[in-house]
């Protein structure tokens, strides 16, 4: 555990894999996981496979895995294994006393696009009481930013589900800080298609607390729209806000009518469409040329 794994590369990849697979074992015996995991960077797949093998505790596997400084190499790792380890492992976060949330929450964040999505499918195949601590684990740990983009690679069906937790409704701190985050590293391009997914109670829920925010986050969020074509999302959440608020994002649109007046005036006729069309009324680029309709139709 004293060598520089970069520098025992050749080392060990002219050990016999029996010889490895014996010092896997004595180090898992010694709990030194971190010694372990510093080493699959440079191991190759065969030995790799040969020690995921031999280290028959998930929880001793899952902590190896913690380990891993090379992403690549740990989407690697976790491909090699079993589907029905990697769920196993999964599960291991309902039991408190084992305290492998960070382990978890880490082998879900850091793989790559597709394996992200496939294990963000395994989790949300279990209890909500899964979903829940993960939630609380985010949380804790200030990792709203690395869980957004999970998130956003599910499924729709799976999504539905999450955004619609017990928990977002019960404790509406999850729900303000997972915003705060949202805002503060402009995810809102991830974000809003998740309102699609959201019933209407909790529509109205997020409403309530993006409404508290300063003008610079509806800024923000509004050329997330404007970049992913999200309007339908942010009107909906808006149309729920007060007036200030929507008149807020009226004014918004307003400058981007300036480059593009006809985006302001399909805008402001959406609006209308959610019962706010009145917020456009007056502004210069959404009324000329006729476009004063989206007021006549609100």
């Amino acid at each position: 555990m004293y060598l520089d794994p970069r520098r025992a590369r050749d080392l060990f990849r002219l050990q016999p894999v029996e010889r490895l697979v014996e010092v896997a074992r004595e180090a898992v015996r010694r709990k030194e996981y971190m010694a372990i995991g510093s080493y699959v960077d440079v191991l190759t797949d065969e030995i790799v496979a040969a020690l995921e093998a031999a280290i028959e505790d998930d929880e001793a596997l899952l902590r190896v895995a913690f380990y891993v400084e090379s992403t690549d190499r740990l989407d690697h790792l976790v491909r090699l294994m079993p589907r029905e380890r990697v769920r196993r492992a999964i599960l291991l976060a309902l039991d408190d006393s084992r305290d492998l949330m960070a382990e978890v929450a880490s082998l879900i964040v850091h793989v790559g696009y597709s394996l992200k999505k496939e294990l963000g499918e395994l989790a949300a195949e279990q209890d909500d009481a899964v979903l829940e601590r993960l939630v609380r684990f985010a949380e804790e740990q200030e990792l709203w930013d690395e869980i957004v983009p999970v998130i956003a690679v599910l499924t729709e069906p799976v999504q539905r589900r999450i955004m619609n937790l017990a928990i977002f409704k019960q404790e509406p701190v999850f729900l303000q800080s997972a915003l705060r985050i949202t805002d503060e590293h402009d995810l809102w391009g991830m974000t809003l298609p998740f309102v699609r997914v959201m019933e209407d109670a909790m529509r109205t829920h997020v409403a309530a607390i993006a409404a508290e925010q300063p003008r610079a986050a509806m800024e923000r969020a509004a050329n997330a729209a404007l970049m992913g074509e999200h309007w339908d999302a942010l009107l909906d959440v808006v149309a729920r806000m007060p007036s200030a608020k929507r008149r807020e994002l009226a004014e918004i649109v307003e400058r981007f009518g300036e480059v593009d007046p006809d985006l302001a005036r399909r805008v402001a006729l959406q609006a209308a469409g959610y019962g706010f069309g009145d917020a456009f009324a007056g502004l210069t680029s959404v009324s000329r040329n006729g476009a004063s309709s989206a007021s006549a139709c609100s």
